[in-house]
């Protein structure tokens, strides 16, 4: 029997349905335990993947609140992308619709500038326009003119002085 690979996702971040039939080691073992483990290690990864990617927001609430709350988002959430550096877009809207995050209504706020930051890392490199290249420009042309914003550029807009939070929060790490 073939375990489908929907299945196979299904009983990962799942854990109250069983190893999926079928599945069995290269000596025809049944996956058992093996497969309680894969999919312990699996949790665990994306739980650090989080914890990286969102670590004021995980100070803020504590290292117990953020594990729980990881656990949740993660089965609600599981990878699109085999890169991790990618894993967690989700958080911002999930945080705002948590109800145990409700006491803290400017976490979701933090997270999407932590996600941010984290855009503007990954993003693409681009070159800015050399000052005297608009002075060269003939006028009839500058109303067909259109420009772009670095890749690396995102607004996260805020009633809340997330700014500040992150950077006290970030204190004795890399804050700017």
């Amino acid at each position: 029997m073939n375990v489908t690979q929907a299945t196979f996702r299904a009983a990962i971040f799942d854990a109250k349905l069983p190893a999926p039939k079928g599945l069995a080691d290269g000596q025809g073992r049944t996956a058992g335990k093996r497969f309680d483990v894969y999919r312990n290690n699996v949790a665990v990864s994306l739980s650090d993947a989080l914890e990286t990617a969102f670590p004021v927001a995980r100070k803020l609430v504590g290292d117990a609140f953020f594990h729980a709350m990881a656990g949740v988002y993660l089965r609600s959430y599981p990878p699109n992308s085999p890169l991790m550096m990618f894993y967690g877009a989700q958080m911002p809207a999930f945080l705002a619709d948590f109800p145990p995050a409700a006491s803290l209504p400017y976490l979701a706020d933090i997270a999407r500038l932590e996600l941010a930051l984290r855009h503007a890392y990954h993003a693409a490199d681009a070159s800015p326009v050399p000052a005297d290249a608009l002075s060269n420009l003939a006028p009839e042309t500058l109303g067909d003119l259109r420009f772009f914003l670095a890749p690396a550029l995102h607004i996260v807009a805020s009633p809340y002085p997330i700014h500040g939070i992150w950077r006290a929060n970030m204190a004795g790490d890399a804050a700017t």
